[in-house]
């Protein structure tokens, strides 16, 4: 087996030592589980893969005469470094993994545990690093078809009652005609509707515009 490499965005590099046990990679298919009603048997609906899971295991020695210490401070350099406050990516370089397709790696979890006196069981997980690819194009083209329905809006009235002829201080008026008749239910109809009914009963005030 051989030692694994591993390079950050920065490069800042990290040589671990050879795993006990083979690398291995975990790549699944992401089922959802449905029943249907009425259904006895479920439905299995197919969303996708899922992100690979590189796994790591070393079974180091911690006595004065093995290097199992160093090897163990490298391994948590790998997860606990930092570049620009969050865990970088990093290029990881193995024959098996890289075989596997796998060549950007997140760390994801560490795991230590004390086996004997002077052994320590350490294993170190990676997710495979796939960036969503955003389409530029499309998200311009969202953008400029948003800009052009916001420009394109049709600008407010400020006299509802302008094309009637009447003033502002006489739409009110009759606004407020409006509003009582409509919380008393005698009017399901809009202001526009009920306005232009109004006028066809009653006739258009000679002070129209006062």
């Amino acid at each position: 087996m051989a030692n694994v490499k591993l390079i950050s965005q920065k490069g800042f590099k990290i040589v671990l030592p050879e795993p006990t046990a083979p690398p291995t990679v975990e790549k699944s298919i992401n089922w959802e589980r449905k029943q249907e009603e009425g259904a006895t048997d479920y439905v299995q609906e197919y969303k996708g893969f899922d992100i690979p899971i590189i796994t790591l295991e070393y079974e180091l020695a911690t006595d004065d005469w093995s290097d199992g210490e160093k090897d163990l401070k490298n391994i948590k350099k790998v997860y606990e470094h930092l570049e620009d406050g969050k865990p970088p990516v990093w290029t990881i370089t193995e024959p098996f993994i890289n075989l596997c397709g796998v060549k950007k790696v997140v760390c994801k979890d560490l795991s230590v545990k004390k086996v004997s006196e002077y052994v320590v069981k350490t294993v170190l997980k990676f997710e495979e690093y796939k960036p969503k690819v955003i389409d530029k194009e499309k998200k311009t083209s969202a953008g400029k078809t948003q800009n052009s329905q916001n420009k394109t809006k049709t600008p407010q009235v400020k006299n509802p009652c302008e094309k009637h002829g009447f003033s502002d201080r006489k739409c009110r008026e009759y606004y407020y005609r409006y509003r009582l008749e409509k919380e008393k239910g005698l009017t399901n109809a809009s202001f526009e509707v009920w306005l232009s009914e109004t006028i066809k009963k009653e006739g258009k005030p000679i002070s129209a515009d006062g």
